[in-house]
Parts: structure tokens; C-alpha cells; sequence
């Protein structure tokens, strides 16, 4: 297991960077994809705290491993 995989496995929420890194998906791609989900809420959860978005790793994983 790379130190990527180990560090992503322990958290509870991921970033919008993230995202991107997981996607292989640029900063910009990643921001509009996020704030599209928040507003729609579908295909998984996005949380909004302030001006930063947070992203449930258990529903964006569940979302992943089906697609």
C-alpha cells in the first residue's frame, strides 16, 4: 500500500484537491465538478462550510466504486 492509499484510507472527508488528484482532473475541472454536485447533491454528498467544500469519503467512494 502506497502512503497515498494509506493517507486517503484514514480520512473521513476528502478535499476538492482531492478530488482532483483521484480523478486525474485539473484545479479548475475539479472546483466546477464539486459546486455542481453541492447544488444537485447527486451522484454523492458534498458538504459546504463557508467558502470550502468537503466531500463524505464514504459516499464519493461508494459513487466511485459503482461507476
Amino acid at each position: 500500500m502506497s502512503i497515498i492509499d494509506t493517507y486517503f484510507k484514514e480520512k473521513r472527508v476528502y478535499e476538492v484537491e482531492d478530488i482532483q488528484e483521484i480523478l486525474s482532473i485539473g484545479r479548475t475541472k475539479a472546483y466546477a465538478f464539486i459546486q455542481e454536485v453541492y447544488k444537485e447533491q447527486k451522484p454523492f454528498k458534498v458538504i459546504k462550510i463557508g467558502n470550502i467544500y468537503r466531500i463524505p469519503k464514504t459516499s464519493f467512494d461508494s459513487w466511485l466504486d459503482e461507476g
